[in-house]
């Protein structure tokens, strides 16, 4: 693990230039800055959260505002992987996390706030203050960026539209006139039903409430759902999965009823199906850094602590990635 003298020997500058970047107080211009946080990520430096405390009189605590739902808070949630990447984000600022429970009557103890997705802004409106610097995770749709700005707050966001463009672009190059979807159950006016469906329509493409088929949660009865949709879904000439995490009872289900993919059903996923990269096949997917994300909301949130200016509007873009289970 590195000190700020070796980063500054790195750098060929003084320590207190070092110093003045990791801990936000003094000035480094804005391009130091950013070289110092690279170099002292790249050497894995990790500040003494109890000496920047007392120097400070901060906490060193960002409070962690986000749905705690099980249903979303699993091993194979976007939830749970966004709480790591944030954790380790922080800690190379010299922050831990603190997760707020939806029962919190306040925001105390905490220098600064991060909420995720539009659960984590209705919670943060109830016990926010106005004077705690607060970012926000989202999904770039037009519904969560509008309630964002109504609190006034920056955010930091994925676009899945760029990526959803390239996997319709790719239907229509491939002939799949008739694409089917797999979602648990969501409403008809649903942000990403329209993302989707409004990609599809750029090239010709339509995609019918018939061909939407909707799933329960439940454990004990998703294999079997799965089973009696099989032959549905074999008259599809591409099924797209809206959650990562119908993923892994797809495959289940596909492996149980002799499905197989691409050469019975060409198949992609919607959501950032980080883990389906190692399915047999691997499931083309729409696929962003979710590092990146959780690295830029960081950044905004420790600036804004320290009084810095930074980027008050972050859109990182999805990319589609073929990895082969669309023949």
């Amino acid at each position: 693990m590195a000190s700020m003298q070796q980063i500054a020997d790195a750098l060929g500058i003084t320590r207190t230039h070092v110093a003045r970047a990791l801990s936000g107080r003094g000035y480094v211009r804005r391009s130091l800055k950013q070289k110092i946080l690279r170099v002292a990520r790249q050497m894995n430096y990790r500040p003494n959260r109890s000496a920047v405390a007392l120097a400070t009189q901060r906490t060193m605590t960002i409070g962690l505002f986000m749905d705690l739902d099980p249903s979303y808070f699993g091993a194979f949630s976007p939830s749970f992987r966004i709480v790591l990447c944030l954790s380790d984000a922080l800690e190379r600022w010299g922050y831990s996390l603190k997760m707020m429970p939806p029962h919190a009557a306040g925001a105390e103890g905490i220098d600064g706030a991060i909420c995720v997705f539009k659960s984590g802004l209705r919670h943060w409106a109830k016990v926010r203050r106005p004077s705690l610097p607060a970012v926000a995770i989202l999904r770039h749709d037009a519904g969560s960026v509008a309630e964002a700005e109504r609190l006034e707050m920056p955010w930091a966001a994925y676009d899945r539209r760029p990526g959803m463009s390239a996997l319709a672009a790719l239907c229509a190059r491939k002939g799949l006139r008739r694409v089917g979807l797999l979602s648990f159950e969501m409403p008809r006016d649903n942000p990403g039903l329209a993302e989707i469906r409004a990609a599809l329509a750029q090239h010709g493409l339509s995609l019918p409430d018939t061909d939407i088929f909707e799933i329960q949660r439940c454990p004990e009865t998703l294999i079997a759902q799965m089973v009696e949709l099989a032959p549905r879904l074999r008259a599809l000439d591409l099924c797209v999965l809206r959650s990562n995490q119908v993923a892994v009872p797809f495959y289940q289900a596909a492996h149980l009823v002799g499905l197989r993919i691409p050469a019975d059903l060409s198949l992609a996923g919607y959501d950032n199906a980080y883990y389906t990269d190692r399915f047999d096949p691997p499931v083309s997917s729409l696929q962003f850094s979710i590092e990146a994300l959780c690295a830029q909301a960081a950044e905004a949130v420790t600036s804004a602590i320290a009084g810095e200016d930074f980027d008050r509007q972050i859109r990182i873009e999805a990319e589609f990635v073929d990895r082969g289970s669309i023949r």
